[in-house]
């Protein structure tokens, strides 16, 4: 990989009470992921991956509190 990095974050997404949320980020054309996750107060990782492809990046998180919260996918992507 060369060039520069860009990271890409989804809008936010729903961390349901007592469930488990799905959420990826998709890297611009040209570029692959080289990293990712999310940002969240309180939820546990479920998965944190690149897509099978390679251009975005993926990651599942549990809530198990009684609470919504707000959780934040990204991906970090460079040129292919």
């Amino acid at each position: 990989m060369t060039g520069a990095t860009v990271t890409v974050p989804t809008a936010a997404f729903p961390g349901d009470p007592n469930a488990v949320q799905a959420a990826g980020a998709n890297c611009p054309a040209g570029s692959k992921a080289v990293g990712g996750g999310f940002f969240s107060s309180i939820t546990h990782v479920g998965g944190n991956t690149a897509f099978a492809d390679g251009h975005g990046w993926f990651v599942t998180v549990l809530n198990d509190t009684g609470i919504p919260v707000q959780v934040n996918a990204y991906a970090v992507c460079a040129a292919a």
